[in-house]
């Protein structure tokens, strides 16, 4: 395998494993085998992978299956580069499918991982490893219409979208949520 094929994970695949880019490597990981699935691998428990040894992580719709993903969101951490991205889409709370699907186990809102993330209020919670941290690239919550027009005014910021779950999301409910994070590691010696 080429040193410059970078390697991205895409969790909890199923039949519809992400396609490569250029110069690099899809991993499809499931519970399950399927025509997509390199690799079966129970997501409830650490993944079969060495430290720092992924570029990137891809999940859709797959933590919100979990009964213990604040231990695969510590996991992808430890697999995961320094500069490495993971991405995660879940449903939102709010929406009707996360009542819906009974697999459905943990339910996510905006402020979900900010116990991972610096300068944040709930970062000082306990039960947190004070060593697992990651930098937010990106937060965002997403709607269907005919609530879509909300979209902008509730992802201005951290408050706006705090607001929005506290007093309306019961009322306009979002459909789901994107978190894009890059480990935040003290030693940078990534292979």
């Amino acid at each position: 395998m080429s040193k410059n094929l970078s390697i991205t994970l895409d969790l909890g695949c199923g039949r519809d494993k992400i396609a490569a880019a250029t110069h690099e490597r899809v991993i499809g990981i499931d519970h399950q085998l399927s025509p997509d699935v390199d690799l079966i691998a129970n997501l409830e428990s650490p993944l079969p992978l060495a430290d720092n040894s992924v570029d990137k992580i891809y999940s859709n719709h797959t933590f919100e299956h979990l009964a213990h993903a604040k231990q695969l969101i510590e996991d992808c951490w430890r697999i995961t580069k320094s500069q490495g991205q993971i991405f995660i889409r879940v449903p939102h709370y709010s929406h009707n499918s996360m009542y819906t699907d009974l697999t459905h186990q943990t339910f996510f809102s905006s402020r979900s991982l900010d116990y991972y993330l610096p300068g944040t209020y709930l970062e000082q919670m306990s039960g947190y490893p004070a060593n697992i941290r990651f930098n937010l690239i990106q937060k965002r919550i997403f709607f269907d219409l005919p609530y879509k027009p909300l979209e902008f005014l509730v992802n201005l910021n951290n408050t706006s979208r705090k607001i929005y779950e506290w007093f309306f999301a019961w009322i306009f409910p979002a459909r789901e949520l994107v978190f894009i994070l890059s480990p935040i590691k003290s030693d940078h010696l990534t292979t």
